[in-house]
């Protein structure tokens, strides 16, 4: 057993659900993004606290995880943002997934998976508004939406976006006007989705019909500024215990290619937690980490399976002692958008890239 905790407060992801939908009020539709296992903190029990929480529609990216959702009991609609093979579109039709789509031929294999299963798949249509990804250019809509209206066992029930720049005012107002330039020439009563978290508390303009949140529902801020940004709990708390204390003089290396040096006589903390549970390699000689609501800082490269921390400064450590990795604890806190900002990454980076190694302890259930 390993001396390291994952926990993961549903109670919070409740609570943060309810915040959403209180900002986006009662005109607009939450959909709850469950992709990559919930960003890390488990996509069925996430998904349930979501729903709860108020959340309207879930989402994910990939078959799996829809049919992940639906295996676990799971009757809330669920959108697949991303085109699926065409060998699963038979299981999204038996399994009532709703699909995002953006190109004619996903639009034929998942008519015909309807006709066969004899179910009719509700379809989002995606428009590229500037993303340069997935989507169908402003200029071929009206072909694809010919294509949809040919496929009767296929129902168009939304329309959608994504925006590349949401903290950016002015390249996300010009990506809102190609989209509304194009929805206000479809069928009216299609759900027009198109804000992300960060876009929903930056943007209030892009609310539209329905945002698809998912950061802010496990507390991560996405460097939103403070003034326009809800009020958040954070759901994910990472704890690992000190596995050895030693004492080095000053001068002495620690750890692969001696990139740290001790300017003193110095107390170290090995923690058996490194890149392979998802620690950030980008956080060597650069992470922080808090011993008893003390913050202190990771020395040395960052390993496989442990990472050193400069504890000099927190008296009488000791093998066992808790060290708080991410999350809140004790008074302090080690925030996933700190982490990311020195490990150089994005903040989802943080809790989706946790190894599967870890068990998650829930509570708040």
């Amino acid at each position: 057993m390993r001396p390291v905790r994952l926990e993961i407060d549903l109670g919070a992801i409740r609570a943060n659900t309810r915040t959403v939908c209180e900002l986006v009020g009662d005109a607009t539709e939450l959909i709850a993004v469950i992709k990559a296992d919930a960003y890390g903190h488990g996509a069925v029990p996430a998904a349930r606290a979501a729903l709860r929480g108020g959340a309207h529609y879930l989402a994910v990216a990939l078959v799996d995880e829809a049919l992940e959702l639906r295996a676990a009991g799971i009757t809330a609609p669920i959108i697949l943002l991303t085109s699926p093979p065409e060998e699963a579109t038979r299981a999204l039709a038996r399994q009532q997934i709703e699909v995002v789509v953006s190109d004619a031929t996903m639009v034929r294999a998942l008519g015909e998976a309807a006709s066969r299963v004899r179910r009719a798949v509700r379809i989002h249509l995606k428009i590229d508004t500037g993303m340069g990804r997935q989507g169908v250019r402003p200029g071929e809509v009206f072909d694809l939406l010919t294509a949809l209206e040919n496929q009767p066992g296929l129902k168009l029930v939304g329309v959608c976006s994504q925006l590349s720049c949401p903290l950016d005012r002015d390249v996300s107002a010009e990506q809102l006007r190609v989209f509304c330039e194009v929805t206000d020439r479809l069928p009216s009563g299609l759900l027009r989705h198109l804000a992300s978290s960060a876009a929903t508390a930056v943007l209030p303009e892009t609310r539209l019909d329905a945002v698809r949140c998912g950061a802010f529902l496990y507390g991560l801020h996405l460097g939103v500024p403070e003034e326009v940004r809800p009020t958040l709990l954070t759901a994910m708390s990472l704890q690992a215990q000190v596995a050895l204390v030693k004492r080095l003089p000053a001068g002495h290396p620690v750890g692969y290619g001696q990139t740290w040096r001790a300017p003193r006589d110095v107390v170290i903390a090995l923690v058996p937690f490194g890149y392979a549970d998802g620690y950030q390699p980008g956080l060597s000689n650069r992470g922080v980490a808090a011993l008893r609501g003390r913050r202190v800082k990771v020395v040395g490269s960052v390993n496989m399976d442990s990472i050193c921390l400069d504890v000099t400064d927190v008296p009488d450590v000791h093998p066992g002692d808790e060290v708080l990795l991410l999350g809140r604890d004790d008074g302090a806190i080690i925030a996933a958008e700190e982490l990311a900002q020195l490990a150089g990454v994005a903040p989802h980076a943080l809790p989706t890239q946790i190894s599967g190694r870890l068990s998650r302890e829930y509570k708040g259930g």
